[in-house]
């Protein structure tokens, strides 16, 4: 992978096996789409389409340059534009009894957690699919999406990531640093839904937790070389141009009551830690 400046994936580069075919997948930030464009993996809501498990999607403008070697024909050089999808599979030539099948699909999934990991410059805790993120005054943020928790290594700061998609916004990926807001009351066996409310009252954009991060550096990500200031400037900027100047906090609601197979308080403990204070 290689990243812009600011650490920010630019593109992702892969090879065959035998050398032959050689991939380059790089986001296009001066081509013009409906969606921002990013590198951050979008995935799918699993209660939704059960038929697409483990695989990473893009949104906004991409381009794929496609090598080609052979002694025939020499180099080829195919160009898309368009967002590729990665699939990640269970690893070939390795059965039993070196890896049983609980065995390949822990391979698997490590390498799904982790693909997202570099993606995000961040540790991915944990992942949720949500029914609706809304705000507390009510406005649709996301409808059968994911959540996911992230941290980050050098400040161990939770966040939560999630695609915003409403009629009246350009739809994109929105991240707050769970510090923003109040922990939230242990849910009851029943309850589906999970309230983050501002910790100061303001708005989150406005916030005093949100402005002192600009002064800690805890808002930079792995690999930046960029000022904390201007890393807060460019985070406040997208915020904000997502609508989130008026939001002052979200109400999250899952597809599993607390009790079920994935409990609230299990939510509630990974966004925090597993007690008041824990960063691991």
């Amino acid at each position: 992978m290689t990243r812009f400046d600011d650490g920010e994936v630019k593109s992702i580069s892969s090879i065959s096996q035998n050398g032959l075919i050689k991939i380059r997948h790089s986001i296009e930030l001066n081509t013009p789409a409906t969606i921002e464009s990013s590198m951050k993996p979008f995935l799918d809501n699993g209660h939704v389409d059960k038929s697409h498990k483990m695989r990473v999607q893009f949104k906004g403008s991409h381009s794929l340059k496609i090598t080609t070697m052979s002694e025939s024909h020499g180099e080829k050089v195919l160009r898309l534009q368009f967002p590729p999808i990665y699939k990640f599979h269970n690893p070939k030539g390795m059965h039993a009894p070196l890896l049983g099948r609980n065995e390949k699909l822990t391979l698997r999934l490590l390498d799904y957690i982790e693909f997202q990991s570099l993606l995000l410059n961040k540790e991915l805790k944990a992942s949720f699919d949500i029914q609706y993120i809304k705000s507390t005054e009510k406005e649709i943020q996301c409808r059968l999406g994911t959540i996911r928790v992230l941290l980050e290594p050098f400040s161990r700061t939770r966040y939560i990531l999630y695609f915003r998609h409403t009629a009246d916004q350009r739809p994109g990926f929105v991240e707050w640093p769970v510090d923003l807001f109040k922990e939230p009351k242990e849910p009851s066996k029943k309850c589906k839904s999970l309230t983050l409310e501002s910790q100061d009252g303001r708005t989150l954009s406005g916030s005093k937790s949100l402005s002192r991060r600009s002064t800690q550096g805890s808002i930079s990500t792995i690999a930046t070389i960029e000022s904390s200031a201007t890393a807060f400037a460019r985070i406040q900027e997208r915020s904000t141009g997502l609508g989130a100047e008026g939001v002052k906090g979200l109400i999250v609601e899952f597809h599993e009551p607390s009790g079920m197979f994935c409990p609230l308080s299990l939510q509630s403990r990974t966004l925090w830690g597993s007690t008041k204070g824990n960063e691991s």
